[in-house]
Order: C-alpha cells, then structure tokens, then sequence
C-alpha cells in the first residue's frame, strides 16, 4: 500500500511474504473503502515484473547422527 498515515485511518501495515495485514481506525476509514484502496494497489503489483535476487546456499544435514 501507498504510504499510512493515521490520518487516513490506517494506523499500522504490516507486510509478509506474499500479503501484508493492515491494521485501522474503523471510525476514520470503512472496511469496504480500505479494501477497494488495498485491491488497487495490488493489481498494478501484478502488472509488473518481479525482480528477486537470489543465490542457492546448500547445508549438508545428517539425520540420526550417530
């Protein structure tokens, strides 16, 4: 999402791996305005192209180690 402010009634993001939890002032802000304002933004996310640099690291592990 765009920037929160509490003006806006959103009063903490909190993002994830693959969605973020948004915590707001119900008072200030209706549920159905923030989730049409939340799908929004995330359908220009799907517009665009992903850009994850990564390398492969690889742990030897033994189970039952004697």
């Amino acid at each position: 999402m765009r920037c929160a402010t509490q003006d806006q009634g959103r009063t903490e993001i909190c993002p994830a791996n693959a969605s973020y939890q948004v915590k707001f002032d119900p008072d200030q802000i209706k549920p159905d305005d923030l989730l049409t304002e939340a799908e929004a933004d995330g359908y220009g996310a799907e517009k665009s192209e992903p850009v994850i640099a990564t390398r492969i690291i690889e742990i030897p592990v033994l189970y039952n180690d004697p």
